[in-house]
C-alpha cells in the first residue's frame, strides 16, 4: 500500500518536472530606470494614500496621548476632595465669605418682606378680612335680582 502511493506520486512529480523542462526558458526583464518627471506621471496616484497613511501613523501617538490626559483629568476630578478651610486659597476664602455675606443679605431681605406682609395683614378692615361665602352670591338669586331691578 505504501510502496504503490509512493510509485503514483513519484510519476505524477516526474511528469510535472518534464513539463516544467519542456517550456522555453523565461527571458529576465531588463531594468530600466525612469527619468524624474516619468516617475511622477506613473507614480502620482500613489502618493495621497500613502501620504494620508504616513500622517496617519504620525499623529496616531499624539491622539492617544490627548485621549489619556482627558481620561486622567476627568479621574481626578471624581476624586476631587471638598475644600476645607486649611487647604483653601486665600481668593477660595474671599470668595466664600462674599457669598456667604450676598446669603446672609439675601435672607435679610426675605426677613423684611415677611415682616411687612405681616403688618399689613393685620391692618386690613372688617370688610377684606371678611369669609369669601358671606361676600359671594349664588348666580341664580343675583340673576333674579338683577332682573327685578332692570323692571
Amino acid at each position: 500500500m505504501v510502496p504503490s502511493a509512493v510509485a503514483a506520486q513519484s510519476k505524477a512529480l516526474s511528469a510535472a518536472a518534464d513539463k516544467i523542462l519542456n517550456d522555453k526558458p523565461v527571458e529576465p526583464l531588463q531594468f530600466v530606470p525612469l527619468s524624474s518627471a516619468e516617475a511622477i506621471l506613473r507614480y502620482a496616484g500613489d502618493f495621497i494614500p500613502s501620504w494620508a497613511g504616513a500622517v496617519s501613523i504620525d499623529l496616531m501617538p499624539a491622539v492617544l496621548v490627548i485621549i489619556l490626559c482627558v481620561a486622567h483629568a476627568g479621574i481626578r476630578r471624581e476624586g476631587t476632595p471638598v475644600a476645607t478651610l486649611t487647604s483653601m486659597t486665600a481668593s477660595d476664602l474671599i470668595t466664600a465669605i462674599r457669598l456667604a455675606r450676598e446669603v446672609e443679605a439675601e435672607q435679610e431681605v426675605a426677613r423684611r418682606w415677611v415682616a411687612d406682609t405681616d403688618t399689613r395683614a393685620s391692618e386690613r378692615t372688617e370688610e377684606q378680612t371678611r369669609e369669601p361665602d358671606q361676600s359671594v352670591k349664588r348666580l341664580a338669586l343675583a340673576a333674579a335680582r338683577a332682573a327685578a331691578n332692570k323692571d
